[in-house]
């Protein structure tokens, strides 16, 4: 299953990277990284689809298990066409894209958040429609492979069209059921943009969007556990358990859309100018004496380092400069007692107090810089000063 997630304001993955990833490929300039979770994937889907392997293909039982470790591959290969079309649509588009990861729950695209309503539409839906793309092509190879001679105990037409089929009807569900309108799939993204377009508030489209996820959560329920109770045929405990964790991860992910509106909402009323702390920039080649004089021989309070066309890579924070001797500081870098400033940190200051506060989420100790329309830096925002101004501190 795949998910595109915009403006996270938790993913762990957001700020630090988890250790347990593994870096397996690079998509459009993003990193792609395979999850120790999914080790979980690949175990159930080769218990699960062994025996079926070793019906359709006549192989003995230990070789049927290799073909469906082979096509837990291959399910993870489709998991990455989905999220890589997220990632190159999104670098298309202009956003900033921080990775790309696959992991238990199929895999999700980490992005900035669009500007647009028909922006989130096209990078959302490109992936369950890349997947619909790998069925069919999937389901035409598979029509193309020879039938397995009659006398033939083994062939390896049929573990070839075995492997074609199972993509191709992986990749159907997958492409079909994350266009099902409802956060966190990527059809509720869909529906988030449509509700934003008509409404002009985005906020109003995750609320929306996330209702309609919650309502997916529930009638998934009712449709794998509840209906076959009213039929007189008890489910299996196999597709009970499959369908409350599916069940349980749709409503915990609508519900976290909620609470991420709510919160942009109570964000949006925060006075920015208020919380920001005023800096100034200041080559990143400098010393740490010259980071001093930069405001007449104050210590400046707040200072930002910049490359040589002006584009913020680090700062250093008030106080940092008193820890250098006085003696040292004119051979000491600046650069020595700052903190690194990732691209996804710095924000046009014409952007508000909303996605300001997306930021942070993603920025760690450095905090946020403002720039102005030329990409100056002005001012640096601290995540502890936009709590407090929220009331959470």
């Amino acid at each position: 299953m795949g998910e595109v997630t915009t403006g996270r304001t938790d993913r762990g993955s957001r700020g630090r990277r988890p250790r347990r990833r593994v870096r397996v490929a690079t998509v459009a300039g993003v990193p792609v990284l395979l999850s120790a979770s999914w080790l979980v994937i690949a175990v159930a889907v080769t218990v699960l689809f062994g025996p079926v392997a070793a019906r359709a293909t006549g192989l003995p039982v230990p070789a049927a298990y290799l073909v469906a470790v082979v096509l837990a591959v291959l399910l993870a290969a489709s998991v990455l066409v989905h999220e890589a079309a997220h990632a190159v649509a999104a670098r298309r588009a202009g956003l900033h894209v921080e990775e790309v990861v696959v992991d238990l729950w199929g895999g999700h695209t980490s992005l900035g958040r669009p500007a647009t309503p028909g922006t989130s539409a096209v990078v959302s839906v490109v992936g369950p429609l890349a997947n619909l793309v790998l069925a069919g092509v999937a389901s035409a190879a598979r029509a193309l492979v020879p039938a397995a001679p009659a006398d033939d105990v083994v062939s390896v037409a049929a573990v070839v069209g075995f492997l074609l089929a199972a993509v191709a009807l992986v990749n159907l569900v997958l492409g079909l059921f994350n266009l099902v309108p409802g956060l966190p799939l990527d059809g509720g993204r869909v529906l988030e943009a449509l509700v934003w377009r008509v409404s002009g508030s985005q906020d109003t489209g995750a609320v929306v969007a996330g209702w309609a996820g919650r309502a997916v959560a529930v009638a998934l329920v009712a449709w794998g556990v509840g209906r076959p109770l009213l039929l007189g045929a008890p489910p299996s405990l196999f597709t009970v358990v499959w369908v409350v964790v599916l069940a349980g991860f749709l409503w915990q992910g609508a519900s976290a859309s909620l609470t991420v509106a709510r919160f942009r909402r109570r964000a949006a009323e925060v006075d920015l100018a208020a919380v920001a702390r005023a800096a100034v920039a200041v080559p990143a080649t400098a010393s740490v004496a010259d980071v001093v004089a930069a405001q007449g021989g104050a210590e400046p309070r707040e200072v930002v380092l910049v490359d040589p066309l002006g584009r913020p890579v680090a700062v250093v924070p008030g106080g940092s400069v008193t820890d250098v001797p006085l003696h040292l500081r004119p051979s000491t870098p600046a650069a020595a007692v700052g903190l690194h400033v990732a691209p996804a940190s710095v924000v046009p200051a014409r952007l508000g107090a909303v996605a300001t506060v997306e930021a942070l989420a993603r920025s760690g100790g450095a905090g946020v810089v403002l720039v102005d329309d030329t990409g100056r830096p002005t001012a640096r925002v601290l995540p502890d000063d936009f709590a407090a101004a929220m009331g959470l501190r």
